[in-house]
């Protein structure tokens, strides 16, 4: 059994868009044979204004 620690840019609990669905999607693969621990971000990342209005 392998022990893996994956660095997200999401938060999987708490990102409900293809990211976070991708993530808990991998995380729930290896659970299912290997240890997996999930380092996710402290903060959520901010918009950039990409795809706002101005």
């Amino acid at each position: 059994m392998a022990k893996f620690f994956i660095a997200s840019l999401v938060d999987p609990a708490s990102h409900p868009g293809g990211a976070g669905t991708y993530t808990r999607g991998l995380l729930g693969a290896l659970k299912s044979s290997h240890v997996v621990h999930l380092v996710a971000p402290l903060h959520p990342p901010q918009a950039h204004g990409i795809g706002r209005a101005k």
